[in-house]
Protein backbone atom coordinates (compact mmCIF):
# COMPACT_ATOMS: atom_id res chain seq x y z
CA UNK A 1 0.00 0.00 0.00
CA UNK A 2 1.68 3.11 -1.17
CA UNK A 3 -0.23 5.36 1.14
CA UNK A 4 0.75 3.29 4.12
CA UNK A 5 4.27 3.35 3.03
CA UNK A 6 4.20 7.24 2.39
CA UNK A 7 5.24 6.84 -1.41
CA UNK A 8 4.42 8.78 -4.08
CA UNK A 9 5.34 8.06 -8.13
CA UNK A 10 5.85 10.85 -10.57
CA UNK A 11 5.71 10.33 -13.91
CA UNK A 12 7.84 12.81 -15.69
CA UNK A 13 8.50 11.64 -19.15
CA UNK A 14 7.39 8.45 -21.14
CA UNK A 15 11.17 7.65 -22.59
CA UNK A 16 9.08 4.83 -24.78
CA UNK A 17 5.99 4.21 -26.62
CA UNK A 18 3.73 0.74 -25.88
CA UNK A 19 3.42 -1.45 -28.72
CA UNK A 20 0.62 -3.98 -29.68
CA UNK A 21 1.90 -7.79 -30.16
CA UNK A 22 3.41 -8.70 -33.22
CA UNK A 23 1.40 -9.11 -35.95
CA UNK A 24 0.88 -12.46 -38.23
CA UNK A 25 2.64 -10.55 -41.11
CA UNK A 26 5.41 -9.53 -38.66
CA UNK A 27 6.03 -13.04 -37.36
CA UNK A 28 6.60 -14.23 -41.04
CA UNK A 29 9.09 -11.63 -41.63
CA UNK A 30 10.79 -12.78 -38.11
CA UNK A 31 11.05 -16.63 -39.38
CA UNK A 32 12.73 -16.15 -41.74
CA UNK A 33 15.83 -15.21 -40.04
CA UNK A 34 18.11 -17.27 -38.35
CA UNK A 35 17.97 -18.94 -35.33
CA UNK A 36 19.92 -17.00 -32.04
CA UNK A 37 20.50 -18.41 -29.07
CA UNK A 38 20.04 -15.67 -25.99
CA UNK A 39 19.33 -13.31 -29.22
CA UNK A 40 23.32 -12.74 -29.75
CA UNK A 41 23.97 -11.34 -32.95
CA UNK A 42 26.98 -12.52 -34.97
CA UNK A 43 25.61 -11.94 -38.69
CA UNK A 44 24.38 -8.99 -40.24
CA UNK A 45 21.21 -10.30 -40.61
CA UNK A 46 21.41 -11.24 -36.65
CA UNK A 47 21.55 -7.43 -35.61
CA UNK A 48 18.56 -6.71 -38.06
CA UNK A 49 16.34 -9.32 -36.35
CA UNK A 50 17.39 -8.10 -32.93
CA UNK A 51 15.99 -4.70 -33.79
CA UNK A 52 12.82 -6.12 -35.01
CA UNK A 53 12.33 -8.15 -32.17
CA UNK A 54 12.81 -5.84 -29.29
CA UNK A 55 11.21 -2.71 -31.59
CA UNK A 56 8.04 -3.98 -33.11
CA UNK A 57 6.71 -0.71 -33.72
CA UNK A 58 9.30 -0.06 -36.15
CA UNK A 59 7.90 0.25 -39.57
CA UNK A 60 11.03 0.68 -41.08
CA UNK A 61 14.59 -0.54 -40.42
CA UNK A 62 17.88 -1.36 -42.63
CA UNK A 63 21.18 -2.57 -41.10
CA UNK A 64 24.38 -2.33 -43.00
CA UNK A 65 27.82 -2.41 -42.05
CA UNK A 66 31.49 -2.90 -43.85
CA UNK A 67 30.95 -5.16 -46.38
CA UNK A 68 27.52 -3.70 -47.72
CA UNK A 69 29.27 0.28 -47.50
CA UNK A 70 31.96 -1.25 -49.69
CA UNK A 71 30.17 -3.11 -52.48
CA UNK A 72 28.35 0.25 -52.71
CA UNK A 73 31.43 2.18 -53.11
CA UNK A 74 30.97 4.61 -50.05
CA UNK A 75 33.26 2.42 -47.40
CA UNK A 76 35.50 4.40 -45.51
CA UNK A 77 38.23 3.88 -42.21
CA UNK A 78 35.18 4.96 -40.32
CA UNK A 79 33.11 1.69 -41.78
CA UNK A 80 35.55 -1.00 -39.91
CA UNK A 81 33.67 -3.00 -36.95
CA UNK A 82 30.69 -0.27 -37.31
CA UNK A 83 26.70 -0.99 -38.13
CA UNK A 84 24.87 1.74 -40.26
CA UNK A 85 21.42 2.05 -38.87
CA UNK A 86 18.89 3.55 -40.16
CA UNK A 87 15.29 3.45 -38.50
CA UNK A 88 11.57 4.72 -38.25
CA UNK A 89 8.83 4.44 -35.57
CA UNK A 90 5.61 6.15 -36.37
CA UNK A 91 5.65 9.32 -33.96
CA UNK A 92 8.58 8.96 -32.07
CA UNK A 93 11.33 11.12 -31.07
CA UNK A 94 14.52 10.12 -33.39
CA UNK A 95 16.60 10.34 -29.63
CA UNK A 96 14.42 8.20 -28.41
CA UNK A 97 15.22 5.92 -31.48
CA UNK A 98 18.58 5.94 -31.00
CA UNK A 99 18.86 5.67 -27.27
CA UNK A 100 16.80 2.17 -28.00
CA UNK A 101 19.23 1.44 -30.72
CA UNK A 102 22.37 1.67 -29.33
CA UNK A 103 21.05 0.23 -25.91
CA UNK A 104 19.94 -3.05 -27.92
CA UNK A 105 22.89 -3.00 -30.30
CA UNK A 106 25.75 -2.39 -27.18
CA UNK A 107 23.81 -5.23 -24.99
CA UNK A 108 24.41 -7.98 -27.97
CA UNK A 109 28.26 -6.47 -28.94
CA UNK A 110 29.66 -3.41 -27.27
CA UNK A 111 32.18 -3.65 -29.47
CA UNK A 112 30.56 -2.47 -32.62
CA UNK A 113 30.29 0.85 -32.98
CA UNK A 114 26.85 2.58 -34.25
CA UNK A 115 26.33 5.25 -37.29
CA UNK A 116 22.92 6.28 -37.81
CA UNK A 117 21.58 7.03 -40.76
CA UNK A 118 18.60 8.95 -41.68
CA UNK A 119 16.02 7.28 -42.78
CA UNK A 120 15.49 8.10 -47.23
CA UNK A 121 11.75 7.59 -47.81
CA UNK A 122 11.09 6.50 -51.81
CA UNK A 123 7.35 6.14 -53.59
CA UNK A 124 8.54 3.17 -55.68
CA UNK A 125 7.26 3.65 -59.52
CA UNK A 126 5.30 0.80 -60.70
CA UNK A 127 3.41 -0.23 -63.88
CA UNK A 128 0.95 -3.14 -64.50
CA UNK A 129 -0.21 -4.08 -67.75
CA UNK A 130 -2.90 -6.21 -67.31
CA UNK A 131 -5.42 -8.03 -70.47
CA UNK A 132 -8.64 -9.21 -69.66
CA UNK A 133 -11.56 -10.56 -71.41
CA UNK A 134 -13.75 -8.19 -73.77
CA UNK A 135 -16.33 -8.11 -71.59
CA UNK A 136 -14.74 -6.98 -68.23
CA UNK A 137 -14.88 -3.82 -66.06
CA UNK A 138 -11.63 -1.72 -66.57
CA UNK A 139 -12.29 0.33 -63.96
CA UNK A 140 -13.15 -2.19 -61.46
CA UNK A 141 -10.42 -4.15 -62.60
CA UNK A 142 -7.94 -1.28 -62.13
CA UNK A 143 -9.41 -0.34 -58.30
CA UNK A 144 -8.63 -3.87 -57.49
CA UNK A 145 -4.92 -4.18 -58.88
CA UNK A 146 -4.12 -1.07 -56.91
CA UNK A 147 -5.70 -2.17 -53.85
CA UNK A 148 -3.69 -5.56 -53.60
CA UNK A 149 -0.51 -3.94 -54.47
CA UNK A 150 -1.17 -1.54 -51.69
CA UNK A 151 -2.39 -4.03 -49.33
CA UNK A 152 1.01 -5.80 -49.54
CA UNK A 153 3.53 -3.20 -50.73
CA UNK A 154 2.35 0.03 -48.77
CA UNK A 155 3.79 2.17 -46.58
CA UNK A 156 3.65 0.55 -43.17
CA UNK A 157 3.37 -3.22 -44.96
CA UNK A 158 6.54 -5.25 -43.11
CA UNK A 159 7.75 -6.17 -46.36
CA UNK A 160 8.76 -3.00 -47.36
CA UNK A 161 10.08 -2.25 -44.36
CA UNK A 162 13.71 -4.00 -43.94
CA UNK A 163 16.42 -1.84 -45.65
CA UNK A 164 18.95 -3.58 -48.17
CA UNK A 165 16.74 -5.61 -49.77
CA UNK A 166 14.46 -5.55 -52.37
CA UNK A 167 10.81 -6.17 -51.80
CA UNK A 168 9.40 -5.78 -55.42
CA UNK A 169 10.02 -8.92 -57.66
CA UNK A 170 8.23 -9.15 -61.06
CA UNK A 171 7.05 -12.75 -60.14
CA UNK A 172 5.87 -12.19 -56.23
CA UNK A 173 3.91 -9.25 -57.71
CA UNK A 174 2.39 -11.30 -60.48
CA UNK A 175 1.62 -14.35 -58.32
CA UNK A 176 -0.21 -11.79 -55.94
CA UNK A 177 -2.19 -9.92 -58.27
CA UNK A 178 -3.63 -13.87 -59.54
CA UNK A 179 -4.43 -14.88 -56.13
CA UNK A 180 -6.24 -11.45 -55.03
CA UNK A 181 -7.77 -10.64 -58.72
CA UNK A 182 -9.96 -13.37 -60.15
CA UNK A 183 -10.35 -11.82 -63.43
CA UNK A 184 -6.83 -11.93 -64.24
CA UNK A 185 -6.94 -16.12 -63.68
CA UNK A 186 -9.00 -16.35 -66.77
CA UNK A 187 -7.42 -18.31 -69.80
CA UNK A 188 -7.15 -14.91 -72.16
CA UNK A 189 -5.63 -12.74 -69.31
CA UNK A 190 -2.28 -11.65 -69.04
CA UNK A 191 -0.34 -10.25 -67.14
CA UNK A 192 2.75 -7.81 -67.29
CA UNK A 193 5.07 -5.72 -64.67
CA UNK A 194 7.45 -3.06 -65.11
CA UNK A 195 9.99 -2.21 -62.35
CA UNK A 196 12.28 0.64 -62.99
CA UNK A 197 16.01 -0.21 -62.29
CA UNK A 198 17.29 0.58 -59.03
CA UNK A 199 20.39 0.34 -56.42
CA UNK A 200 19.41 -1.23 -53.27
CA UNK A 201 20.63 0.99 -50.61
CA UNK A 202 19.90 -0.16 -46.42
CA UNK A 203 18.76 3.18 -45.63
CA UNK A 204 16.02 3.42 -48.52
CA UNK A 205 12.56 2.77 -47.52
CA UNK A 206 10.45 1.62 -50.79
CA UNK A 207 6.69 1.55 -50.82
CA UNK A 208 4.12 1.73 -53.08
CA UNK A 209 1.50 4.91 -53.25
CA UNK A 210 -1.76 5.50 -54.83
CA UNK A 211 0.21 7.99 -57.24
CA UNK A 212 3.13 5.67 -57.65
CA UNK A 213 1.05 2.67 -59.51
CA UNK A 214 0.00 3.17 -63.17
CA UNK A 215 -2.28 0.82 -64.01
CA UNK A 216 -3.18 -0.33 -67.90
CA UNK A 217 -6.22 -2.67 -68.59
CA UNK A 218 -6.57 -3.18 -71.53
CA UNK A 219 -9.22 -6.01 -73.31
CA UNK A 220 -8.40 -9.14 -74.98
CA UNK A 221 -9.50 -8.90 -78.97
CA UNK A 222 -10.18 -11.90 -80.70
CA UNK A 223 -9.52 -12.93 -83.79
CA UNK A 224 -6.89 -13.40 -86.53
CA UNK A 225 -6.23 -9.82 -88.26
CA UNK A 226 -9.71 -10.24 -90.72
CA UNK A 227 -12.81 -8.94 -91.41
CA UNK A 228 -14.69 -10.51 -88.59
CA UNK A 229 -13.20 -9.70 -84.81
CA UNK A 230 -14.83 -10.15 -82.03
Amino acid sequence: DTAEDGLSFTVHTVSSNGADPLSIRQLQDLCRYPSMYDHDAVYLSNYDALLRRYMPDALFIGVSNEQVEDRLGRATLDSIRALYISAYVEGENPTNIETTVRNLIGRSDNAKRVIMRPVVEIEQALTVIATVPANSNQAQIQTAIKQSLLAKYGRGQPIVGRGGYSAFLSKDIQKLLEQDVAILREPTSDIKVILPTFEVKPEEWRYLTNNSISVQVELAKYGGGGTWNF
